[in-house]
Order: C-alpha cells, then sequence, then structure tokens
C-alpha cells in the first residue's frame, strides 16, 4: 500500500471516528478548523407536558363541582350547629326557670311575648295587675339564676311565634295560672330536625293557637 493510499485510509478512519455519535451520551464529535473537538450533545426532544383546552376544562369543572359540594356541606354543618345551641341554650334557660320558681314560687311572668333581641335580662317577671299571682314582682332572672341570658346565634326577627324568625322567645301568661306554666321557643334552621314540634296538643289546659301555625320550632313548655 503505497503512502497516499495509507495518508487517504487513516484520513477516513479519523473522520468516521469523529462523526460517529456516542449512544450511552447521544454526543456528537466535529473538529473545527482550528483543530478543536467541538461536542454538540444533540437535540433530545422533549415529552409534551402542559395541558390541553379540553382537559383544562374537565379540570376546571371537577374543580368546580366538587367547591359546590364542599360548600353546601359546610353550610348545613353549620345549620345543624347553629341548631344545636338553640336547643342547649333553651335547655339550659328551662333548668334556670325551675331554679327560680323554687326560690320564688312561681316562674317569672310575661305577657306578650318576651324576645332574646330585647335588652339583657331579656326574660322579666312582669307586673300584670289585677292577676292574682303576677300581681306582685318577685326578684329579677338575672345572675343568680343563670350566668347570662343566651341568644339565638343568627338573631333576626321579633316574633319568636312567627315562622322565620330566628328568635327565642319566653312566654307565661297563659290557662288562667299566670306564672304557674311557662313556654320557650326557638326557630330551627334544618326542616328535618327530629326534636321540630307543632303544638298542637293542649297546653296547661287550654289550646295555645299562637304556636300551632309555626311548622319548625324547637320548643319547652311547662
Amino acid at each position: 500500500m503505497s503512502v497516499p493510499e495509507i495518508i487517504h485510509r487513516f484520513s477516513f478512519i479519523v473522520g468516521q471516528k469523529k462523526q460517529k455519535i456516542s449512544s450511552e451520551n447521544n454526543e456528537q464529535r466535529t473538529t473545527n478548523r482550528s483543530g478543536f473537538t467541538l461536542i454538540n450533545r444533540g437535540t433530545i426532544k422533549a415529552s409534551p407536558t402542559g395541558f390541553t383546552l379540553i382537559e383544562l376544562m374537565i379540570a376546571i369543572t371537577i374543580i368546580a363541582v366538587l367547591s359546590t359540594v364542599a360548600f353546601v356541606s359546610y353550610s348545613k354543618a353549620q345549620q345543624l350547629g347553629r341548631d344545636a345551641k338553640r336547643k342547649q341554650d333553651l335547655r339550659t334557660i328551662a333548668i334556670s326557670l325551675e331554679l327560680y320558681k323554687q326560690r320564688n314560687g312561681r316562674y317569672p311572668c310575661a305577657e306578650p311575648w318576651q324576645d332574646s333581641n330585647d335588652t339583657q335580662p331579656w326574660i322579666r317577671d312582669s307586673l300584670l295587675s289585677p292577676n292574682t299571682i303576677c300581681d306582685n314582682l318577685k326578684p329579677a332572672f338575672d345572675t343568680n339564676y343563670i350566668s347570662a341570658l343566651p341568644k339565638d346565634p343568627r338573631s333576626t326577627g321579633s316574633s319568636p311565634s312567627a315562622g322565620g324568625n330566628f328568635v327565642y322567645g319566653y312566654r307565661a301568661f297563659e290557662c288562667g295560672t299566670d306564672g304557674s306554666h311557662y313556654i320557650l321557643i326557638a326557630e330551627l334552621e334544618n326542616t328535618s330536625d327530629p326534636d321540630r314540634a307543632i303544638l298542637t296538643t293542649p297546653w296547661c289546659g287550654g289550646t295555645y293557637a299562637d304556636i300551632t301555625s309555626a311548622t319548625n320550632k324547637f320548643i319547652i313548655a311547662n
């Protein structure tokens, strides 16, 4: 083999090696005119990571539905929590009223309705003359019997016997035995509450028609 052929052969081999692409690192090596070796890392195709418009719309719809469900559940939980407080508040007042009766011989006389949006204490003994039971004022229904008279969590309205008014009510002036019986009332938000009641049975010997129209009340009557 002649010298020119050897040189040509060597140049061909070197050229092939310079153009070889490494399968391990995807590098392409070339030599510029100055003799420096240049490394070309190659073009790496990135896999698509974005969302299409349809995918975005589906995701937004799912988020909206989940948000609505969560809001409804949260609102329902709040209603149930307020109703639980209403029932507990009236039971606490009822216990305090029994203590008042033990000390004073009767419950605070009240006519007409006294409601929790009134000034504190909103349950007050009223002088109902010439009634023989309520014609003498008794001590106030104060902190000697209950630390503080609770109010409805929403406190809207001023007519306890009417539907849709979220206000506690107290009354003790019925049946000809004023001060011997009372009625406590609160409006409930949950229309399926198992403790909701309509007072259709006689109360202390008479029918209390002012309550029979209320359809979603929690009532303690004695």
